[in-house]
């Protein structure tokens, strides 16, 4: 069995964020999944975090920041992290 990985997602959709949660969780051992509808909230806590998660998934079309405009600044708070 692999570790659990840590999700932040990022999406403003509550029920496909909702949907994708549930999906996770049965396909994936999760760690812990913070979710998020904007980029800049997202981003606030990834700021503040002592532990950064593992894997990012980013909507692309959202509201404020766009997700395309937000993956540098997601890379600046955490080099390693993966995002999709």
């Amino acid at each position: 069995m692999s570790d659990p990985i840590n999700i932040m997602l990022v999406e403003d959709h509550i029920g496909y964020r909702s949907t994708l949660i549930r999906a996770l969780k049965k396909a994936t051992p999760i760690g812990h999944i913070s979710e998020f509808s904007t980029a800049e909230v997202a981003l606030r806590e990834l700021e503040q975090s002592k532990q950064a998660p593992e894997l990012l998934l980013l909507d692309l079309n959202l509201p404020g920041m766009s997700g395309i405009d937000s993956i540098q600044w997601f890379k600046k708070y955490s080099e390693k992290l993966k995002i999709i």
